[in-house]
């Protein structure tokens, strides 16, 4: 119910007007505050909610003093803050994140290619939120990755969840986790961490391939680049002497040093252009790992075939690569497939981003899904279509080294 994707949940919310300020004026604290919520008109009981975002798209929304000033603001609800044994549906928490770019499709369309091509990834939706008798507008409802989703998405769920802890970059000391805190135990991962700062470059492929599943992770990339994610696994961003990437998490199967790789925070996928075009990509290994590429203003980023872990699938058979692509291009991203998907979530999304006061307008909105043309920065079909066209490139070039 709560991720079907045919319908669009309404989420009402309740609190008292002065409690709702307070919110509002502490958004950057991301505190919760008691809430009352029904949805489509079905009581639920009282919940915690607050704002969410972090430095990310937060920051960009409170003032100096941390209080909103976005008209919309992500939001997370916790059904079980005030009742131990409250769920939702099997969930305990649920984000809703207020969608910047005006087709409010790509996040939804992102985690979307990432499922259908077997890749574990967080189920999304849209909604529509109301507080206190107000609109505030259309969401993308964004499934929590924690521990009931790893019980939900794997079949022992019980082992470690690592948030943006990636292997090649992390302090093996300063590791924590997502899941299992109260005992916390990173053997598996420090092992891995280990072998991977010590290896040859000949030994990377091998490496990776004994903790994670090489095909699934050609799938992940595959998907990764075709919706252009510049703010994933590829963007290490380099500061105080290090370079990190982040929107990530490692799940460690449950007793086994297996770890499989989640995509997370979609929503700056599927741009025109971006300005890491310059930074090597993936599948290059650079001759000097000591440059560091700036990306804009005085951010820099290393170049990602200079880390381990993603060396290690550089320097892997690419045949394996080419077959991902060629299974993403002629499925889940197969062009006449795509727009069927845009025509149908358009048609659903018109009325709500019609009525939608804090949103981008229907102008907007149309824009950005219309087909304005093969190299047209506006629409997201075209938009797929130069991906498509690259991603041709990319394969034959796999074929050839």
């Amino acid at each position: 119910m709560v991720f079907d994707e045919d319908q669009v949940l309404t989420y009402e919310l309740e609190m008292g007007a002065a409690e709702w300020e307070n919110l509002k004026a502490h958004a950057r604290d991301e505190q919760y505050q008691a809430a009352t919520l029904s949805v489509d008109g079905v009581p639920v009981g009282e919940v915690g909610l607050r704002f969410k975002g972090a430095i990310g798209t937060l920051r960009r929304c409170t003032s100096g003093s941390g209080s909103l000033t976005c008209p919309k603001a992500s939001m997370k609800i916790k059904f079980d803050e005030y009742e131990p044994s409250r769920r939702f549906h099997g969930l305990k928490r649920l984000n809703f994140h207020s969608i910047f770019e005006p087709s409010h499709m790509h996040e939804r369309l992102g985690y979307r290619m990432f499922r259908e091509m077997g890749v574990v990834a967080p189920r999304t939706a849209h909604a529509w939120l109301v507080m206190n008798g107000e609109p505030l507008g259309l969401f993308a409802s964004v499934e929590n990755i924690d521990g009931r989703f790893t019980d939900t998405h794997f079949e022992k769920g019980n082992g470690n969840l690592y948030k943006e802890q990636w292997p090649g970059a992390v302090d093996p000391s300063r590791l924590t986790l997502e899941s299992n805190e109260e005992a916390p135990d990173h053997g598996a991962m420090i092992q891995l961490i280990n072998e991977l700062a010590t290896a040859e470059a000949e030994q990377l492929p091998d490496i990776v391939a004994s903790y994670l599943d090489i095909d699934q992770l050609f799938s992940y990339v595959a998907v990764d680049r075709a919706i252009q994610n510049s703010d994933g696994i590829t963007a290490f961003y380099c500061n105080n002497g290090g370079c990190r990437n982040h929107n990530n998490f490692l799940y460690q199967h449950e007793d086994e040093a297996r770890f499989t790789l989640i995509p997370w925070d979609l929503d700056g996928t599927f741009a025109a252009s971006n300005s890491f075009e310059y930074v090597p990509s993936l599948l290059v290994i650079p001759e000097n790992c000591s440059i560091r590429y700036r990306v804009y203003g005085d951010l820099r980023v290393l170049a990602p075939g200079c880390d381990p872990l993603l060396q290690g699938l550089a320097r892997s058979d690419l045949e394996l690569y080419r077959a991902q692509q060629t299974r993403l291009l002629e499925g889940p991203f197969h062009i006449e497939r795509l727009e069927a998907w845009v025509d149908a979530t358009e048609a659903q999304l018109t009325p709500y981003v019609t009525n939608d006061r804090n949103g981008p307008g229907l102008d907007r909105f149309r824009t950005a899904v219309a087909d304005c043309g093969e190299t047209s920065a506006c629409s997201l079909c075209a938009s797929a279509r130069n991906v498509t066209g690259r991603m041709l490139e990319a394969s034959a070039w796999t074929s050839r080294h």
